[in-house]
């Protein structure tokens, strides 16, 4: 399975466009099949990062969306909540938030759970969520959220932690546009 999935990468790299799709596309369904499901979660992150390079948006949210409803997706495992987490992410970078909203409360619920309440990840679940109220007008709430989760990394995470940093200036351009409710600066927003 894992050699079907490198050949249909090296087609799609040798600019083989249409059959190394087709070949991703049969990979991919043979793993999704299987009951492989770190092999899976990898091989859709991989197919999602390969074709955001090249910045084909397009297939990369359709491969996200198709990952999201796989049997690996649906465990309750460190692997699924990455393909929550970063496709959350991937929402939030393409600017599609209103789909992004219940990605990222999955992603958040999954990170609480398996990391554990205000450990890292969690933080960066909350966070993303957050950003993605805020950024699709939910101001309120994503103000809300903003200042419990930077609150809550200041005293999990310390003032010196790069999360930390994040999340206070996530929570500083939130509580910005709650003040002038314009669309909010993009250029400093790092998630």
């Amino acid at each position: 399975m894992v050699s079907k999935i490198n050949d249909a990468f090296r087609s799609l790299q040798a600019g083989n466009r249409d059959g190394g799709r087709q070949r991703l596309n049969a990979a991919l369904r043979a793993v999704r099949d299987s009951n492989y499901h770190a092999l899976t979660i990898q091989a859709y992150l991989n197919a999602v990062s390969f074709f955001e390079r090249r910045r084909d948006n397009a297939t990369a949210s359709d491969l996200f969306a198709e990952a999201a409803k796989t049997n690996a997706a649906r465990e309750s495992s460190p692997d699924a909540t990455t393909l929550w987490f970063e496709y959350a992410r991937f929402l939030e970078r393409t600017v599609q938030y209103e789909r992004g909203i219940p990605v990222a409360v999955e992603a958040s619920k999954r990170m609480s759970a398996i990391y554990g309440p205000n450990t890292a990840q969690d933080i960066a679940g909350r966070d993303i969520l957050a950003t993605l109220l805020t950024d699709n007008g939910a101001v309120a709430a994503g103000l809300n959220l903003s200042e419990e989760t930077y609150l809550g990394a200041r005293q999990a995470l310390g003032d010196k932690e790069p999360l930390t940093w994040r999340t206070e200036n996530n929570y500083a351009e939130a509580l910005a546009w709650s003040v002038i409710p314009t669309s909010p600066p993009r250029s400093t927003r790092r998630c």
